[in-house]
């Protein structure tokens, strides 16, 4: 038995002989954008975030994602 607990029988196989191989990768250059209007955050708490990173000397988009 496995570590789920199915035989190695129950294990479905998966096709990947169509897929595309980094369809969903953003390399290294992406960075985040905050939607306005999905994520509401204060005036303050956006200018708070803009001035760690420049304080830190690293993107905006590094700085959310590294917290």
């Amino acid at each position: 038995m496995s570590k789920q607990g199915l035989d190695d029988e129950e294990i479905p196989e998966f096709d990947f002989s169509k897929a595309t191989r980094g369809l969903h990768y953003a390399g290294p250059s992406a960075a985040l954008v905050f939607p306005g209007d999905r994520v509401p955050l204060d005036p303050e708490v956006k200018q708070f975030l803009a001035e760690e990173a420049v304080r830190e000397g690293i993107p905006l988009d590094r700085l959310v994602n590294e917290c």
